[in-house]
């Protein structure tokens, strides 16, 4: 007789249907769905756990609907929880397990390291950008908050961003006609990421106002003599505004920039603006932008501000500085006598990666060489100490003269030529001497040995 067939059943394992969000930070709710993950009578409570980091669980959080099983936890602080990825396990307490490899990552808080511009108009419409790290790439994956440095005041705007990335945020600031919560002040900016909850403050502030205000001066430095354009940049300025400069460093003696005398004592006053309009000369430009020609000055740090004629409003000043150029040669170690270090061409690297003075550039001189061969390398190598100071190792570091070549140059290239990390040395020179015709190139490649 033949035997009756028995079922064979198949067991079905407990799984992790899905883990939301799969992607946080320190403090925040995480929604768990299992499959096939009960305990006898339905009852009992589950243990979670991220990698071997045991999560809370509140009973209360945990509900069974069929075959499937909802759990809600929330995540420890950042000490207990470090930046990271995790795999997810869930047991039961009839020893049922089930993991997912990989399913929870704690992603790093966003960090700021710029604000442009630092200033505009409380009226909004402006693009503002934010510079730094760590930042959603997802196009509504971050929030900006606006707290009122006054106040303390948190307000959090709609913001449509027009360029997201992982280093920069870039938005229109939203219109006060349309959205009148923020208003004027300083204000501390605040990005957070929408799923993580995790966020930075950045210590640097913008300014919004109904009056005049200086976002930046550029350029920063400016020679003694003058002469360079100069542009303040901000917003709500006019035509009617005036642009004073300080006459002396940090002496808080103000000049208007609109008439500058054109000899001390003179009487007699030149506009430095030389930009012309319909109107005549002004440093006006547009609502954001007020341009003016730098008169000379001494060296030192100079303060500028804006005053709003029809508001009666003086802005905060603005700083750049003008410099002049010294003379270090003798102290560098070049200071001539028997040796005037004359050359042709020259060229910057750091061709002996010393860990003592790391970056610190060496110098390359080199001389076009004359009717006879040279006793000597006519391209020399001056080892920077890391201190400014510069040491002749022609000897040491260049090949030695032969009856064809002494390495003259009418221009020398500094390149990693052969990717060790070490920048090689390129001469080609025009000689019609040396090296000798039709028996070397007149172009060489010196590779910088590893040392």
């Amino acid at each position: 007789a033949e035997k009756p067939l028995k079922s064979k059943m198949a067991k079905v394992e407990p799984a992790i249907v899905l883990v939301n969000p799969g992607e946080g930070g320190p403090d925040i709710t995480v929604f768990l769905t299992c499959s096939n993950l009960s305990d006898p009578g339905g009852s009992a409570t589950p243990r979670v756990f991220l990698d071997r980091i045991e999560m809370p669980i509140d009973p209360a959080r945990v509900t069974q609907t069929g075959n499937l099983t909802f759990i809600q936890f929330t995540t420890p602080g950042v000490a207990d929880l470090p930046d990271g990825e995790y795999d997810v396990r869930v047991l039961s307490t009839s020893g049922q397990a089930a993991t997912s490899l990989g399913a929870f990552k704690v992603v790093p808080p966003p960090v700021v390291d710029s604000i442009d511009p630092t200033s505009g108009s409380a009226a909004g419409g402006f693009t503002v950008t934010i510079r730094g790290s760590n930042f959603s790439e997802s196009p509504n994956g971050m929030i900006v908050k606006y707290r009122n440095r006054a106040t303390n005041q948190v307000v959090s705007p709609p913001i449509t961003f027009t360029s997201v990335s992982a280093t920069e945020l870039q938005f229109e600031q939203p219109l006060k006609a349309v959205y009148p919560g923020i208003g004027s002040g300083e204000f501390y900016l605040q990005v957070e990421n929408y799923v993580t909850h995790r966020n930075d403050e950045s210590s640097m502030t913008m300014v919004l106002a109904d009056t005049a205000a200086i976002s930046r001066v550029t350029p920063g430095l400016v020679p003694i003599l003058g002469g360079e354009m100069m542009y303040v940049k901000g917003s709500n300025f006019r035509s009617t505004d005036r642009v004073y400069l300080e006459t002396a460093p940090n002496s808080g003696v103000y000049e208007d920039m609109t008439a500058i005398e054109a000899a001390p004592n003179s009487g007699i006053y030149d506009d430095m603006t030389a930009i012309e309009s319909a109107a005549g000369r002004t440093t006006f430009q547009n609502p954001t932008l007020h341009q003016w020609l730098a008169p000379a000055r001494q060296k030192g740090q100079y303060r500028v501000y804006v005053y709003d004629v029809p508001n009666g409003y003086t802005t905060p000043t603005r700083s750049f500085a003008y410099f002049q150029l010294a003379d270090f040669t003798a102290a560098m170690g070049l200071a001539g006598g028997t040796d005037l270090f004359d050359g042709w061409t020259t060229a910057l690297a750091d061709f002996d990666k010393d860990p003592a003075a790391p970056g610190s550039l060496d110098l390359f001189v080199a001389r076009k060489g004359a009717a006879t061969i040279g006793t000597s390398s006519q391209t020399r190598v001056l080892r920077n100490n890391g201190l400014g100071a510069f040491t002749d190792v022609t000897g040491t570091a260049m090949p030695s003269v032969t009856n064809d070549d002494d390495w003259r140059a009418d221009k020398l290239c500094v390149g990693d030529v052969d990717l060790d990390g070490y920048p090689d040395l390129v001469l080609a020179t025009s000689s019609s001497v040396f090296p000798l015709q039709d028996t070397k190139s007149h172009v060489r490649i010196l590779l910088n040995e590893r040392r």
